[in-house]
C-alpha cells in the first residue's frame, strides 16, 4: 500500500528540518572555529620569540591556505596547531604554550572568543603586563597556569567568577596587592599557588570556604597579619605553605583539624606563642617546618606520637626537652633544631632511629652521654650538635655510619681518646671535635680519610706528635690543631696538601723550625707558636 500524500509531505518536512539543523550546527561550529582562528592569529602577531636562533613565532599558527570556500576553510582549523587541542566539535578547549620561549602580554588575547576553553598553560615563559579582567568570560575554565612569568599588577577580582576552576597557579610572577576575597567563591578549587610574588595584606578568611582545596601555597610574599583560623575548615588540605612572609601571631588551634595534612610549612615569618597541642592530631603529617620565627615554650609531647619525616624548628626560643618518642614512628629523616633554648637529654628514641639522614642540634643546652645517645645510622650523612653540653666518650659507632660525610661536635664536654676506628670513615669530609676535653694522640689512622676537606681538633688536650700520615689528606683545605699539647716537629708531609688554605698550629709545643715544604704552599694562613 502506498503512502498518502500527506505522509510524504510530513517526511519531507522532517528531513528538511534535520538537514537544516545539521547545517546550522555545522555552520555554528565553523563560525566558532573561524572566530577562534582569527583571535589566535591576532594574538600571535603581538608575541615574540626568546629563541635567538628562531625568531618565527608559532610557525604552525597560520591561515595561508584559507580560501573563500567552506571546504578550504576547514583546513585552517586550529586543532592541529602547536599547543592547541579541540573538543569533538572542533572548538578550542586547551591552550598549552608552556616552556615555549615566548614573550608578550594578554592585552590582545580575546578571552570571549573561546567559550569552550577549559585549560590555559603559559608557564615558564616571559609573559608580562597585567592579567586582564576579561578573563571572567571563560566560564568553563578549569585549569589556569600562568606561573613562572613576569605578570604584574593586582590579581583581578573577576577570577573569582570562574566557578569551574580547579587549579590556579599564578606563582613566580611580580603580582602585587592583596589576595581577592572573591577567591572564596571558587568552591571547586583543588590547588591554589600564589607563591613568589609581591602580594601584601592579610590572608582573607574567605579562603576557609574552599572546602575542596588540597594545596594552598602562598609562600614568599609580603603577607602580614595572623593565620586565619578559617583555614582549619579545609579538611581536604594536604599541603599548606605560608613560609617566607610577614605573618604574625600564634598558630591557630584550628590547624589541628586538618586531618589530611602531610606538609605544614610556616617558617620565616614573625609568628609567636607556643605550638598548639592540637597539632598532635595531624596523624598524616610528615613535614613540619617552623624555623625562623619567634616561637617559645616547650615542644608538645603530642608531636612524639606522629610519624614525622622532616622537622625543622631552628632559630626560635623553644625550651624544655625534646619528646622522647620523637622518632618512634621509625620514619624520621631530618631533625633540625638549631639555636633554641632546649635542655635535657638527647631523646631516647634517637639511638635506634636508623632512618635519620640529617641531624642538627647546634646552639642549645642539650646534655647526655654521647656514647649512650647515638647508635648506628646507615643513611646519616650530616650530624651537628656544636655548642651544647653533651659529654662522654666517642664510640666506635660513628665509624659504622657508612654515609656520614660531616661530623660537627665542637663546643661540648666530650672526653677520652679519639677512637682510631674513626679513621675507617673514608667518606668523611668534615670533622669538628674542637673545644672539648679530648686527650691522647691524634690517630695515625686519620691519614686514610683522603676525602677530608676540613679537620678541626683545636682547643682540646691532645698530646704527642702530628702523625706524618696526615700528609695523605691531599684534598684538605682547612686544618686547625691549635690550643692543644702537641709537640715534636711539624711533619714535612703537609707540603703535599696543595689545596690547604688555612693551617692553624698555634699554642702548642712544637720543636724545630717550620718545614720548608709548608712555606711553598700557596695561599695558606699559618698561625704558629712554640
Amino acid at each position: 500500500m502506498g503512502m498518502s500524500s500527506s505522509a510524504i509531505i510530513f517526511l519531507l518536512l522532517v528531513t528538511c528540518t534535520v538537514c537544516s539543523t545539521i547545517l546550522c550546527v555545522a555552520n555554528s561550529n565553523s563560525l566558532s572555529s573561524n572566530e577562534e582562528v582569527d583571535a589566535l592569529l591576532k594574538w600571535k602577531v603581538t608575541l615574540k620569540s626568546q629563541k635567538t636562533n628562531n625568531l618565527i613565532v608559532l610557525p604552525s599558527w597560520t591561515n595561508d591556505n584559507v580560501n573563500l570556500n567552506l571546504s578550504a576553510q576547514k583546513t585552517a582549523s586550529p586543532c592541529n596547531w602547536y599547543g592547541i587541542k579541540c573538543n569533538e566539535n572542533g572548538s578550542v578547549n586547551r591552550l598549552n604554550l608552556s616552556s615555549s620561549f615566548l614573550s608578550g602580554t594578554l592585552d590582545h588575547f580575546s578571552f570571549s572568543s573561546f567559550p569552550n576553553l577549559i585549560c590555559i598553560e603559559l608557564t615558564f615563559n616571559s609573559f608580562s603586563g597585567i592579567i586582564p579582567s576579561e578573563i571572567r568570560h571563560m566560564s568553563k575554565l578549569s585549569y589556569l597556569y600562568l606561573g613562572s612569568n613576569q605578570f604584574e599588577g593586582t590579581i583581578p577580582l573577576e577570577i573569582g567568577e570562574l566557578r569551574n576552576l580547579e587549579i590556579l597557579d599564578l606563582s613566580k610572577n611580580q603580582l602585587n596587592g592583596s589576595i581577592p576575597t572573591s577567591f572564596g567563591q571558587l568552591s571547586n578549587l583543588i590547588s591554589l599557588s600564589l607563591s613568589e610574588n609581591q602580594l601584601n595584606g592579610s590572608i582573607p578568611k574567605e579562603i576557609g570556604n574552599l572546602t575542596s582545596l588540597e594545596w594552598l601555597v602562598l609562600s614568599t610574599n609580603e603577607l602580614s597579619g595572623p593565620i586565619p583560623s578559617s583555614i582549619g575548615k579545609l579538611k581536604s588540605l594536604l599541603g599548606l605553605r605560608l613560609d617566607s612572609n610577614k605573618l604574625s601571631g600564634p598558630i591557630p588551634q584550628e590547624l589541628g583539624n586538618l586531618a589530611s595534612l602531610s606538609g605544614l610549612q610556616i617558617s620565616s615569618n614573625q609568628l609567636n606563642g607556643s605550638i598548639p597541642r592540637s597539632l598532635g592530631n595531624l596523624k598524616n603529617l610528615e613535614k613540619l617546618f617552623l624555623y625562623d620565627n619567634q616561637f617559645s615554650g616547650p615542644i608538645p609531647l603530642e608531636l612524639g606520637k606522629l610519624t614525622l619525616v622532616q622537622i625543622d624548628m631552628s632559630n626560635n626560643s623553644f625550651s624544655g626537652s625534646l619528646p622522647d618518642e620523637i622518632c618512634n614512628g621509625g620514619r624520621l629523616e631530618v631533625l633540625i633544631l638549631i639555636n633554641n633554648n632546649l635542655t635535657g637529654r638527647i631523646p631516647k628514641s634517637a639511638y635506634n632511629c636508623s632512618s635519620l639522614r640529617r641531624v642538627r642540634f647546634d646552639g642549645n643546652k642539650l646534655t647526655g652521654d654521647i656514647s649512650m645517645s647515638f647508635g648506628v645510622y646507615p643513611h646519616l650523612y650530616y650530624i651537628s650538635f656544636n655548642d651544647n653540653k653533651v659529654s662522654g666518650e666517642l664510640s666506635d659507632n660513628w665509624s659504622k655510619c657508612e654515609n656520614l660525610s660531616t661530623i660537627q661536635m665542637g663546643g661540648n664536654q666530650i672526653n677520652g681518646n679519639i677512637p682510631p676506628s674513626l679513621g675507617n670513615s673514608l667518606q668523611l669530609e668534615e670533622l669538628n671535635l674542637s673545644s672539648n676535653d679530648l686527650v691522647g694522640e691524634i690517630p695515625k689512622e686519620f691519614g686514610r680519610m683522603t676525602r677530608m676537606l676540613e679537620l678541626n681538633l683545636s682547643n682540646n688536650r691532645l698530646s704527642g706528635g702530628i702523625p706524618q700520615e696526615l700528609g695523605s689528606l691531599t684534598e684538605l683545605t682547612s686544618l686547625d690543631l691549635s690550643m692543644n699539647k702537641l709537640n715534636e716537629s711539624i711533619p714535612s708531609s703537609f707540603g703535599d696538601c696543595s689545596d690547604l688554605i688555612y693551617l692553624n698550629l698555634n699554642s702548642n709545643g712544637f720543636t724545630n723550625e717550620i718545614p720548608i715544604q709548608i712555606g711553598e704552599l700557596e695561599g695558606y694562613l699559618l698561625l704558629y707558636r712554640v
